[in-house]
């Protein structure tokens, strides 16, 4: 008989703890993107300068869509929650 009742306690008790890891609020995920402003007038052809960017690269580290911030000593945080679209 108390072996019964020690183990529907048991039970009951492992149910409970199951239930509480599912009665937490899940995080929402925001998508951020940066907007193109509108072109204004174009400037006056004249000597026009042009200035070439050559191949840029991200360590693979940085090729991700979470959005990073710096933080101290030269260290950055990635937001779980928070992405580039």
């Amino acid at each position: 008989m108390k072996s019964s009742i020690a183990r529907a306690a048991l039970l009951g008790l492992a149910w409970a703890a199951l239930l509480s890891g599912c009665a937490g609020k899940t995080e929402t995920m925001s998508y951020y993107s940066l907007h193109v402003p509108q072109a204004s007038a174009a400037a006056p052809a004249g000597d026009a300068v042009s200035v070439s960017v050559g191949p840029v690269t991200l360590p693979d580290v940085l090729k991700q869509t979470r959005i990073a911030t710096g933080g101290e000593n030269g260290q950055y945080r990635l937001a779980e929650y928070h992405r580039w679209t």
